[in-house]
């Protein structure tokens, strides 16, 4: 009876220590989409996390439940691997898988930060911020890195490394919010400065410039041209395409293509409510498409509802 519970004791507490193993490989899938939504918040001013954010927690809420089901509710057999963390091998599949997702989002974040243009020369001359966050992510990388090799050679030393490493990122964490209390403010101001030092319109009237726009998307002939491109829409309005590109992202929220379909939308919707017999191919052509189907898919998009639709729901 002894040994029996001795040998029940000894599989639960075998159980219990993977169950707590389980803890950072769980921390690879969440701390991925964190870090990227952290980043993208501090970085652009306006950006809040939203519902659609949360799409990025259903793969590590789904790997949690099967693990901790696979633990407590089978017959589980103890394969030690990387020992010393009671790892078998279905454990460390899935800490491959959750380091090339954290990987994946890493990825994400440093592109951002580049889009910002806080990796840039001339701010990680000036700013210690950026050269603090460069450093960060290099850390991080170099502890995705180390945490590979321990899964790849099933070497006890990488994962000590790695772990020291990320000891190292969440020390600097610590100095960086000490030093820059307000870092959101902080890193906000140095993207909103290096993006006028960089600005394709600095000297540019941009109030007179969305002025010339308006006026020119009231022309329907400019609309009706199937043609119609950035550089030949920048030429009309008096700038470069650099600077039309510019104005229509910065200040109107939107691309070029996005900007020009919404426009072409609106003066198809006043057509097909003004000349109900006109056939819909024909009010696609006459605002600028140059087919049927870009038509009704981009009507779909803007209004969520075909041509046809909109037109019987306003006759």
């Amino acid at each position: 009876m002894l040994v029996t519970l001795f040998c029940k004791t000894f599989r639960y507490t075998i159980r219990w220590r993977i169950s707590v193993n389980l803890f950072p490989i769980t921390a690879y899938y969440l701390t991925g989409p964190l870090v990227y939504i952290i980043t993208k918040h501090a970085l652009f001013e306006g950006y809040e996390p939203s519902k659609r954010d949360l799409s990025h927690f259903i793969t590590p809420t789904a790997i949690t439940l099967m693990a901790t089901v696979m633990i407590f509710s089978s017959d589980y057999q103890y394969t030690p691997q990387l020992h010393g963390y009671y790892y078998n091998g279905t454990f460390l599949a899935l800490a491959g898988l959750g380091i090339l997702i954290f990987a994946v989002y890493l990825g994400f974040s440093i592109a951002a930060f580049v889009t910002a243009l806080i990796f840039s020369k001339s701010v990680l001359k000036s700013t210690p911020f950026a050269l603090a966050a460069l450093s960060i992510v290099v850390s991080m990388i170099l502890g995705l890195v180390l945490d590979g090799l321990a899964i790849a050679f099933n070497a006890r030393i990488y994962m000590e490394l790695a772990l020291f490493t990320l000891n190292l990122v969440l020390i600097s964490l610590f100095f960086i919010l000490a030093k820059y209390p307000d870092y959101e403010k902080t890193v906000q101001a140095v993207v909103e400065k290096e993006r006028k030092r960089r600005s394709y319109l600095a000297g540019i009237n941009v109030d007179l410039l969305e002025e010339r726009i308006r006026h020119l998307i009231k022309a329907e002939d400019v609309l009706a041209d199937e043609n119609l491109n950035l550089e030949s829409m920048a030429h009309k309005v008096g700038v470069s395409k650099h600077q039309l590109s510019e104005f229509l992202n910065q200040h109107i929220g939107s691309n070029f293509s996005s900007f020009i379909k919404r426009h072409r939308i609106e003066h198809a919707k006043k057509l097909l409510v003004q000349f109900p017999d006109r056939k819909i191919l024909a009010v696609a052509f006459d605002v600028g498409f140059k087919s049927k189907s870009t038509f009704n898919t981009a009507f779909l998009h803007f209004e969520r509802k075909t041509p046809a639709q909109f037109r019987q729901q306003n006759l």
